[in-house]
């Protein structure tokens, strides 16, 4: 059996853990700076070799669920909204 953490490395010669680090740092910073909750995933997809065997395929995929920031916000800490803006619709 291999331990997981040498798979991430190894995994396309090392860009998913890398990956995996920059996204990490990033959510870091995201929650410093909001003060609420993210998520870091890192997903593996693992599937058989067609024929059959012991070989398989892994496809990796990191991603990072920032927190959620009020993206009406204003210079100053004024909030934007009562302008019209709907956090949940920027469009109106």
């Amino acid at each position: 059996m291999r331990l997981i953490t040498d798979i991430l490395r190894e995994y396309r010669n090392g860009r998913a853990a890398d990956l995996a680090s920059v996204r990490m740092a990033e959510l870091v910073q995201a929650v410093d700076e909001t003060g609420k909750a993210g998520t870091l995933t890192i997903t593996f997809k693992v599937k058989p070799e067609k024929g059959g065997g012991s070989q398989k395929t892994i496809a990796c995929d990191v991603k990072a669920k920032m927190p959620e920031t009020d993206l009406f916000a204003e210079a100053g800490g004024r909030d934007g909204r009562d302008a019209g803006h709907s956090k949940l619709n920027p469009e109106t």
